[in-house]
């Protein structure tokens, strides 16, 4: 069974009918500046040909209604077009907006109009579609000529000026609308924690921020953190009390006008009491294990919510997650169905020159993929017969690069079935001598991409017409292969921490991690935790409801865990505690900067001879920042080996706030590697000559394969081995010779005497 099943007993009490639509009322107009490329354009849109059409959708959420609306839209077209006889459409929902000239004076260079849209014309979702009619001669043209163009940056923006719509108290249309798929911005959502808050409180929080962070996916999730309910600056919030905490968070009479009562694990919906447009979750139990037990129960029994509030009776897990078995990963455990990572009508495309069809892969960093041909992919697809087989092909990339390319023949309705190898590159693992990575590799995110391209077929002039009805569709029983794999990885690397939360979410609920947080946590520290374990959630597609939360002044149970640290002051009690290296900078509060005899990298180390790098220090710099500095760290852990501990540290609160937004910014991410990095305000920079430990090596490799990849990264020892085998072979065929050849001439001299 791959996912745990949980048992959950609910009571569900229905307080209030549901209506389907709030009701407007009177509030404060918001603005939403959305671009093309928030929007899902990645590149520029490109009309081509004499009827080219192109566009974008955009969603309305559901607790807000649209006022206005105004398109800015940059474009360039082609100079050879016709100005009295093109024009550029503007649909929206079918609806013919606007027309736009082409004049040839402004041709080539781009060009900023303003479009106003009606609102009447929108709805829940939403199609704004652009049609080139081009010509470039008064004659008879070619259809899809190159000179017939119009192309449409993804930096043009669309405005939207909305008005909120009051919602019901109802849990059945959770996570709506404290999360709302239909919005494209990153989701922010206040948490309300007390400011006296134990472990069992922490986790509850810790494990509702994972689920969010893993509803909102690619769009990224922050939880400002506050204490009290009328601090709360964003419309929807989250708030864990006790019994005896709710008290302080709402008074008794608005308990009895919000109709909130516990009377176990529950969770409520109010609306806030400064808002009538905000509502706020209410997570709550008679001490913190019901709370607990609440979060999970509203993670995991999501579909059975109803009503204004919901009383859990209990939530266990029959089965223990695996490694290596998360939702959003590729399974490793069997070949995988193409159809199981992108369902419906994704992998059917139309027209002549469609948008690739992507297909989004998501492997765990350690993939042991050394000394391989490559992933097994058996590919299936079909396509409507060519007119024209020269010209009509299906191209594979993986992350933009060129794998292989198939010709499209005129038998494509009857299915093709077509066993590729995906090249994968040599381990880049540290400690080694450098690696050459060909032009494509295998990462822990990556886009497989089938691109079919069709010819149009040319009778003469004046007989050409344009008719888009080419089908082509990759079968959803294709299959992808990385069960053959075994696990091998370097570590510290915070690039595969930054990225994918490895280690800690090599087992999907983060059962084997340890969180460390202050004995007292600030505001800020307890958002860094929460914005991590979100990160977690969108990694994995599964929230951490097996993480365990201790705080810095208590005796920890590290022992077979991965060690996750917020915050300088337990990190520095646990450093004096596990006696590591006094003269290492990050481990000093960031006091202290070291530079070890030897470098992480040995780009230089052509010939192999420096196996490792060394990490004693061979410089030591003392100073006393004034300004905000944070470091993200990562070293084995010296409570179990093969174990990682990765810490989160400042010097400030402030500092806590660019590590937070460094984390959430997908940018900044990227610059995340090695061992340490360091955050100084809008800086993030990660340091090669900064080694914290040593380098430890984690998987499951079989000893013979291990050594074989070793002797890989060092190849003048093979050559020395292979050298001194063949001269002691020459030595003792010589010595063995010269014996036989003495003895023969002893035995001659006694013959002869």
């Amino acid at each position: 069974m791959r996912h745990p099943i949980l048992l959950i007993s609910l009571l569900v009490i229905q307080l209030t009918p549901s209506p389907l639509l709030g009701v407007p009322l009177t509030s404060a107009v918001e603005k939403h500046l959305l671009t093309f490329e928030k929007l899902g354009a990645h590149a520029q849109l490109a009309l081509w040909g004499m009827r080219g059409s192109n566009g974008i959708t955009f969603r309305v959420r559901n607790d807000e209604y649209i006022t206005a609306a105004r398109l800015r839209l940059t474009y360039s077209w082609s100079p050879s077009l016709i100005p009295e006889l093109s024009h550029l459409r503007v649909m929206l929902n079918g609806h013919v907006v606007t027309t736009l000239p082409l004049p040839r004076g402004q041709a080539g260079a781009p060009v900023t109009s303003e479009v106003t849209l009606d609102p009447r014309l929108m709805g829940d979702y939403n199609k704004l579609r652009f049609q080139l009619l081009g010509y470039y001669t008064k004659r008879c043209q070619d259809p899809v000529s190159p000179l017939l163009w119009v192309n449409i940056s993804n930096l043009s923006e669309l405005e939207l000026e909305t008005h909120p719509l009051q919602q019901v108290n109802d849990l059945a249309t959770f996570p709506e609308p404290f999360f709302d798929t239909r919005d494209p911005n990153r989701l922010i959502l206040s948490f309300i924690l007390p400011s006296e808050i134990d472990n069992e409180t922490l986790e509850a929080s810790a494990i509702l921020a994972s689920w969010f962070g893993m509803q909102a996916e690619w769009r990224g999730a922050d939880f400002p953190v506050q204490r009290d309910l009328h601090q709360v600056t964003t419309r929807y919030s989250v708030a864990f009390a006790t019994a005896e905490q709710l008290h302080d968070l709402l008074p008794d009479r608005l308990q009895q006008a919000q109709r909130v009562r516990v009377n176990g694990p529950t969770v409520a919906i109010i609306t806030h009491p400064d808002n009538p447009y905000a509502k706020v979750l209410l997570v709550l139990g008679r001490n913190s294990t019901e709370l607990r037990l609440a979060a999970v129960g509203i993670v995991t029994g999501q579909a059975t919510l109803s009503g204004r509030q919901v009383i859990f009776h209990s939530s266990r897990r029959l089965e223990p997650r695996k490694p290596y078995d998360a939702p959003r990963w590729v399974r490793l455990d069997r070949p995988v169905k193409l159809g199981e990572l992108l369902k419906g009508q994704g992998l059917q495309v139309k027209g002549h020159r469609p948008p690739p069809i992507n297909v989004e892969l998501r492997i765990p960093p350690d993939l042991f993929v050394w000394n391989s041909k490559g992933v097994s992919l058996d590919l299936k697809y079909r396509y409507s017969p060519p007119i024209d087989i020269d010209e009509s092909r299906l191209s594979i990339l993986l992350n933009d690069n060129f794998i292989e390319t198939f010709n499209l023949y005129d038998k494509g309705h009857d299915g093709i079935k077509e066993r590729v190898r995906i090249p994968v590159p040599g381990a880049n693992l540290l400690g080694g001598n450098a690696v050459l990575i060909p032009p494509y590799e295998l990462r822990m995110k990556n886009r497989l991409s089938f691109d079919f391209s069709f010819t149009y077929h040319k009778y003469g002039e004046c007989q050409d017409t344009v008719l888009d009805n080419t089908i082509a569709a990759i079968d959803e029983d294709s299959q992808i292969d990385l069960s053959e794999f075994s696990h091998y990885a370097a570590l510290p690397n915070l690039h595969y921490f930054a990225d994918l939360g490895y280690p800690f979410t090599r087992l999907a609920d983060l059962s084997e991690t340890l969180l460390v947080m202050p004995l007292h946590p600030t505001q800020q520290e307890n958002r860094l935790m929460l914005v991590l374990m979100g990160k977690m959630g969108d990694a994995t597609g599964y929230p951490t409801t097996g993480i365990t939360i201790q705080s810095g002044g208590q005796a920890l149970t590290a022992k077979d865990k991965d060690i996750l640290i917020v915050g300088s002051t337990p990190a520095r009690r646990l450093f004096t505690e596990w006696k590591l290296e006094t003269d290492n900078s990050v481990l000093q509060g960031l006091s202290v900067f070291s530079t070890p005899a030897r470098a992480v990298t040995n780009r230089f180390d052509w010939l192999g001879f420096d196996l490792e790098p060394d990490p004693t220090p061979a410089t030591r710099v003392e100073t006393t920042p004034t300004g905000p500095l944070a470091a993200l760290v990562g070293f084995e852990s010296p409570v179990t080996s093969g174990r990682s501990v990765v810490a989160l540290l400042d010097n400030k609160h402030q500092a806590i706030d660019a590590l937070t937004m460094g984390l959430l910014d997908d940018a900044t991410r990227g610059r995340i590697h090695g061992s340490a990095t360091f955050f100084r305000g809008s800086l993030v920079e990660s340091v090669e000559d900064v080694l914290v430990g040593e380098p430890y090596y984690v998987g499951d490799i079989s000893p013979w394969t291990l050594l074989l990849y070793q002797l890989s990264k060092h190849p003048i020892w093979p050559a020395l081995w292979l050298a001194l085998m063949v001269l002691a072979v020459i030595l003792i065929l010589g010595l063995t010779i010269w014996l036989r050849l003495r003895n023969r001439a002893a035995k001659r001299l006694e013959g002869e005497t």
